[in-house]
């Protein structure tokens, strides 16, 4: 299905389902963009009469391994996190019927701000403090977000409870490469990161810790680049 199915599809589905959120029922006023960063989720400004109204964000099509791109949990953290301290897109509506355009998907509202490719902003024209001031308010942000009262804000049965999370990730990472190209083609690599894990398994039983004694959201891929910083201000908007 290539970009144009899916748009239209998309919109049809829209003016069944949530009308209220297009400006326009002649759809062939809307176009989209899509964004040259956060390509593991294909995502894309949606447009009317070339004015931007909202993202769409999907699962990329074809195969993929399990739990991996799970863009429907990620857009239920940001709703969960709509009043917290933690600034985050208000999320217009999800999608995980995979018939509508063949993948799960999520509608958020476009925040217009600064994004930084780059983390060590060494091609950004701007003072050195000014950079210091980003990399602080990054790390701002990170403590909200771990400060978080998880049963709060709805998200108590995010994950599962008595659960060592560490095992589990651990067990998760061993099965992906397993899956995946990287594991299965006998490289160097593909055989340090298998080593690997299992140094960080026996370490973890080492320890001796049976179960998650508390429980704190954390980002899985938390960098500069996740992030939207307000246009003038070293403020992030949008995480």
């Amino acid at each position: 299905m290539d970009d144009g199915e899916v748009l239209q599809k998309l919109l049809s589905w829209m003016l069944m389902r949530h009308p209220h959120l297009l400006a326009s029922s002649e759809v062939d006023r809307f176009s989209w963009n899509k964004f040259s960063e956060g390509q593991s989720n294909p995502t894309y400004l949606v447009l009317h009469d070339q004015r931007p109204q909202f993202v769409f964000r999907r699962k990329p099509f074809g195969r993929i391994l399990a739990s991996a791109h799970a863009v429907e949990r990620e857009a239920r953290v940001m709703h969960a996190l709509r009043d917290s301290c933690v600034p985050v897109p208000r999320i217009l509506a999800i999608c995980e019927d995979a018939s509508v355009v063949g993948v799960a998907f999520y509608l958020a509202e476009y925040v217009p701000g600064r994004v930084f490719a780059d983390p060590s902003l060494a091609n950004v024209d701007m003072p050195i403090e000014e950079k210091q001031a980003m990399y602080e308010e990054a790390a701002r942000v990170l403590n909200h977000l771990h400060k978080v009262d998880v049963d709060a804000v709805g998200l108590g049965n995010f994950g599962p409870s008595g659960h060592n999370h560490v095992s589990r990730q651990l067990r998760r990472w061993r099965r992906q490469v397993e899956a995946s190209n990287f594991g299965s083609s006998g490289s160097k690599d593909g055989k340090n990161f298998q080593r690997l894990i299992e140094l960080l398994m026996k370490r973890q039983a080492e320890l001796g810790i049976a179960q998650d004694t508390h429980r704190n959201l954390v980002h899985g891929d938390y960098r500069l680049d996740n992030m939207i910083f307000h246009p003038v201000e070293n403020r992030v908007i949008a995480l």
